[in-house]
C-alpha cells in the first residue's frame, strides 16, 4: 500500500486511523512533530499535552505542554519554513520500500511539501463537528496549526464525528484500492 498522510485538528482521529494502519497493514507510523515532542518532553519529561508546565506562561495564564510544542514548532518555521519538514523527509528517505502513515499534517505548506516530496501519498483530511472536536481535545483550538487544516489540498475527507474508526479506516483503505495501491 501507499504512503498516507492525515491533516487535521487535535481530537478528529488522526492518531487513531494511523494506529489501525500500523496494526492492521504493517505500516509506519510517523510524525512531522517527532522531534518538537523529543525536545520538550526530554525537557519536562513525565508531562502529557494538557498538563501544565511548571514555570512557563503564555500571555500572563500557565502553558500548557501542547501550547509549548506549537510555540517549539512556530520557533523552528521562523529558522527555517521547512525545518521540521526537512527533518521528517530525512527520516522517511530511511524507510525505503516501507509504507508511512504521517499523522501530524497540521498546516497547508506540510501539504504542499509532502505532495512535492511523495507525490503518490493519498492525504486524507479528517474533521469533527465543533462540539466533538472540544470534547475530544479537551480545549478549543486557536493555534493556526488547528485552524488552517480545513484549507488545504486532499484527496479525501471525512467527518469522524459520524463514522466509526472502523468506517473511517475502511474509506480509507477503499481510497487506497482506488488508487490502485
Amino acid at each position: 500500500m501507499g504512503d498516507v498522510a492525515l491533516i487535521g485538528q487535535a481530537g478528529v482521529g488522526k492518531s487513531t486511523l494511523a494506529k489501525y494502519l500500523v496494526y492492521r497493514n504493517g505500516y509506519v507510523r510517523m510524525s512531522i512533530a517527532d522531534p518538537i515532542k523529543a525536545l520538550v518532553h526530554q525537557a519536562f519529561p513525565g508531562l502529557g499535552k494538557t498538563d501544565v508546565v511548571p514555570g512557563l506562561t503564555s500571555y500572563g495564564q500557565p502553558m500548557t505542554v501542547r501550547q509549548l510544542l506549537q510555540r517549539v514548532g512556530a520557533i523552528g518555521r521562523e529558522a527555517h519554513p521547512d525545518l521540521w519538514l526537512k527533518i521528517w523527509a530525512t527520516r522517511r528517505d530511511g524507510l525505503a520500500g516501507r509504507a508511512v502513515v504521517t499523522d501530524d499534517l497540521r498546516l497547508v505548506r506540510e501539504v504542499h511539501y509532502l505532495r512535492a516530496y511523495r507525490p503518490g501519498t493519498l492525504i486524507v483530511l479528517l474533521h469533527a463537528d465543533p462540539s466533538e472536536l472540544a470534547s475530544r481535545a479537551g480545549e478549543v483550538p486557536t493555534d493556526e496549526t488547528e485552524v488552517q487544516p480545513l484549507m488545504a489540498d486532499y484527496d479525501l475527507k471525512l467527518n469522524t464525528s459520524e463514522l466509526t474508526p472502523e468506517q473511517v479506516y475502511a474509506a480509507v483503505v477503499e481510497a487506497l484500492r482506488a488508487k490502485g495501491e
